[in-house]
C-alpha cells in the first residue's frame, strides 16, 4: 500500500504529466517531416536553377547595356552620381567597420576573417548605394530602360500596354509616357533579408553560395516586375473589342497567372536572381551598373520568353 503511494506521489512530480512522451514524439515526428520537405523542395530548387542556365542573362544584360549607346546614355548622369556615391559609402565603411567586423567574423571564419569580412562590407555599401540612388537619382529609369530593351526586340505591341508609343518619324517607334501605376522602387522586405543573411558571406566557401542563392529566389521575380505587369494588361485595342469579357466591370481581363508562372520557374528565378544579387555585390563601386544590366538581362529574357511562348502555365 505504501509502495503504491510512493509510486503514485514519484509519478506526480516527475514533471511529466500522462500522455506527454506521446505527444512530444509525434510534434518531433512532424517537424522532422517538414524539415525533410523543405530540404527536399530547396534541392529541387537548387538543382533546377544550376541546369537552368538562366544566370546567363544577368551576364548578358551587362554586355548589351554597355555596347549599346541608345540604353546608357540618357541614364549616364545619373548612373555618375550613384556609383559615386555608392564608392563613397563603400570606402567609408572599410575605414570605420572592416576592422571591427573583421574582429566579429574571427569567431565564425577564423583565420578567413580578414578575407570574409571584403564581401560582408561590399554587400552592406551596395545595399546603401541602390536603395539611396532609387529614391534620389534613378526613379522610374529601371522601368524605362526595360521597355526600351522590349520594343528594341519586336515586343512595341507589349509595351504599349502600359506606356504610350509615339512615332520617332523613321517608320519606327519610340517609348513616350508610362500609362500604368510605377513600380515600387524598392522592396523593404528584400532589404530586411539581405541586411539579415549578409552574415552567411562570412562562412568560408559555402556561405557566399547560400547567400547569394537564398536572396536570388527570393528577389528573382521581381526583375520582371514590369513584365508582369505589362502582361496583366490587355492591349487597348484588344480591350475595347473584348467588352464581353470584361464581366460588366470594364477592367480589362488576362489569362496570365503570376503567381502560377513564377512558381513554375522557380529554378530559373533563383539562378538569375543569384546571378544578379552576386555582380551587385561582388563588383566593387559597379553595383548601380549592374543594376541596369540586370534589368537589361530580365528585359532580354522577357523577350526570349514571349518570342518562345513559354509565358504559357501548364
Amino acid at each position: 500500500m505504501d509502495s503504491k503511494n510512493s509510486q503514485s506521489t514519484g509519478n506526480s512530480y516527475s514533471g511529466q504529466p500522462a500522455g506527454a512522451a506521446p505527444a512530444l514524439k509525434k510534434h518531433s515526428a512532424t517537424a522532422a517531416a517538414i524539415a525533410k520537405e523543405q530540404i527536399t523542395t530547396a534541392t529541387k530548387i537548387t538543382r533546377a536553377a544550376v541546369f537552368s542556365g538562366t544566370y546567363i542573362w544577368p551576364l548578358q544584360g551587362q554586355y548589351h547595356f554597355l555596347t549599346h549607346p541608345a540604353l546608357f546614355k540618357p541614364v549616364l548622369p545619373n548612373i555618375i552620381k550613384a556609383t559615386l556615391f555608392t564608392i563613397g559609402v563603400t570606402v567609408l565603411l572599410f575605414i570605420l567597420t572592416y576592422f571591427p567586423t573583421v574582429a566579429v567574423l574571427a569567431f565564425v571564419s577564423g583565420p578567413f576573417a580578414f578575407i570574409a569580412a571584403i564581401p560582408v562590407i561590399l554587400g552592406e555599401g551596395a545595399a546603401i548605394g541602390i536603395v539611396v540612388a532609387k529614391i534620389f537619382w534613378l526613379g522610374q529609369a529601371t522601368e524605362r530602360l526595360f521597355d526600351e530593351v522590349l520594343v528594341q526586340q519586336g515586343l512595341t505591341k507589349l509595351v504599349s500596354r502600359g506606356r504610350e508609343m509615339q512615332s520617332d518619324g523613321r517608320h519606327g517607334k519610340r517609348i513616350g509616357k508610362l500609362l500604368t501605376k510605377p513600380l515600387e522602387r524598392f522592396s523593404k522586405e528584400n532589404i530586411i533579408r539581405w541586411l539579415i543573411s549578409l552574415p552567411l558571406t562570412a562562412i568560408p566557401v559555402v556561405g557566399p553560395a547560400a547567400f547569394f542563392l537564398y536572396n536570388g529566389a527570393k528577389s528573382g521575380p521581381s526583375y520582371h516586375a514590369r513584365y508582369f505587369q505589362l502582361k496583366s494588361q490587355r492591349d487597348r485595342a484588344e480591350t475595347y473589342g473584348l467588352q464581353d469579357q470584361t464581366h460588366g466591370s470594364g477592367a480589362p481581363v488576362t489569362t496570365f497567372n503570376k503567381a502560377e508562372f513564377v512558381h513554375q520557374h522557380r529554378g530559373e528565378y533563383s539562378a538569375f536572381g543569384a546571378m544578379a544579387m552576386a555582380l551587385n555585390v561582388l563588383v566593387p563601386g559597379g553595383a548601380i551598373v549592374c543594376l541596369f544590366g540586370n534589368q537589361v538581362g530580365a528585359a532580354l529574357w522577357a523577350a526570349e520568353i514571349e518570342k518562345s511562348g513559354g509565358d504559357k502555365v501548364e
